[in-house]
């Protein structure tokens, strides 16, 4: 009886609900309803479903940061790499392109210098 309002919002979670006029936060079987466990388990990523009813943004506030920071750093790697591939698109004309690409030179920039301000001594040296 004590977790009998839990279990509700946990079934408004996966089935929605037409009195509240709440859509489900599980869209799929899969990988939602692992998504939805994971969440379950985690004080931020409840916090965050309950504010937002966001699946994806819960299930994103529990990924640490160590792993979003190693991934957004490839993606941002590949990105970059895209745009310098397709550099002979830029005519000159739009000169925005260049305060947006400065502004990555500088995110960039500051990126390295915190990581390398936290580096540990390497021990074979």
């Amino acid at each position: 009886d004590s977790k009998l309002d839990r279990l509700g919002e946990v079934l408004r979670w996966i089935y929605g609900s037409k009195s509240d006029e709440a859509a489900p936060v599980v869209q799929s079987q899969n990988p939602d309803i692992k998504d939805l466990g994971t969440v379950l388990c985690s004080a931020e990523g409840l916090t965050v479903l309950r504010s937002t009813g966001s699946l994806k943004q819960a299930i994103a506030s529990t990924r640490s940061a160590q792993l979003k920071l190693s991934e957004n750093l490839v993606k941002a790697r590949v990105a970059t790499w895209e745009a310098w591939h397709n550099i002979r698109g830029f005519d000159g004309t739009n000169r925005s392109l260049i305060g947006i690409a400065e502004d990555i030179s500088v995110s960039s920039k500051t990126i390295v210098e915190q990581m390398k301000s936290k580096l540990v001594p390497d021990p074979d040296q």
